[in-house]
């Protein structure tokens, strides 16, 4: 009931102009809340993730997982805002002004899988993700950037210790190869998670801010691999994945000029001052 409030009370203000974009980017108490802010003449919905402590990587016991996620306790000091979907194609094309056709020709042009106004973006290489959080940062005069990866994780669980978002079944959660007829779905078209983050599981990958790197099993506080790399860090699987590169912990890392007909990315909002 809270969470429905709050969304109720920020459309109602936000349409009387009550709310500036700086008012709707402020932090909130519970994981789940929601912002829409409008940018370039589009709707986007970002939600509330807390600061707090979760086991990133998965446990020798969990079916599918690969050695390169090892377990190992993680705090986050800050909450952040995650767009509720992956980024779509309305949203890049009102802000970069290209279509995923141009985009796929820039890979060599290969095939278009799916396209429209609410399929995810893909064929989008690193430094074009960051392109694009660098011009919703001027549009919106706030800060926008890629999740980290511990941050996606984070979100991905989202207070669970499954392997998907709680729910335990992929095929509810996710498309991928099983069911995904082997192209791109409309986002927010399966379960989201606890929080009411969807597609984090599937549909396409997301690349986050960290270059790829070995996960020790030290504790660690909001770590971040910054220094720019030849790979970087994807997250969520995709509709070309078996269930088991669709789990919360899996890592995969590209070059950070590729570009792929299912990668594209989910963008953060990070939170202003609080009153």
């Amino acid at each position: 009931m809270l969470k429905r409030l709050f969304f109720v009370i920020f459309t109602i203000l936000s349409a009387a102009g009550a709310l500036t974009a700086a008012d709707a980017a402020k932090p909130c108490a519970e994981p789940g809340e929601k912002t829409t802010l409008q940018i370039a003449g589009v709707d986007y919905t970002f939600v509330w993730c807390p600061a707090g402590e979760f086991t990133m990587g998965s446990p020798a016991s969990e079916e599918g997982r690969y050695d390169a996620e090892v377990p190992h306790k993680v705090t986050l000091t800050r909450g952040f805002w995650l767009l509720e979907s992956e980024v779509t194609q309305k949203m890049w094309e009102s802000a970069m002004g290209t279509n995923v056709r141009q985009e796929c020709e820039k890979a060599g042009g290969r095939w278009v899988t799916a396209a429209g106004p609410d399929f995810p973006m893909y064929y989008v290489d690193w430094d074009g993700a960051e392109a694009f959080c660098a011009k919703l940062s001027e549009l919106s005069g706030l800060e926008i950037t890629l999740p980290s990866e511990a941050q996606w994780e984070y979100a991905c669980l989202a207070g669970s210790d499954a392997p998907f978002g709680g729910s335990g079944d992929p095929g509810e959660m996710a498309w991928y190869a099983e069911n995904s007829e082997f192209k791109a779905h409309q986002v927010k078209t399966k379960s989201p998670n606890a929080w009411g983050l969807y597609d984090m599981h599937g549909n396409v990958y997301e690349w986050c801010l960290d270059q790829y790197g070995e996960l020790g099993s030290a504790a660690a506080t909001d770590p971040l691999a910054t220094d720019k790399s030849v790979t970087h860090v994807y997250r969520g699987g995709c509709w070309d994945s078996p269930a088991r590169n669709c789990r919360s912990a899996f890592r995969m890392k590209y070059p950070l000029t590729r570009r792929l007909d299912y990668a594209g990315l989910r963008i953060l909002l990070v939170p202003g001052t609080e009153d």
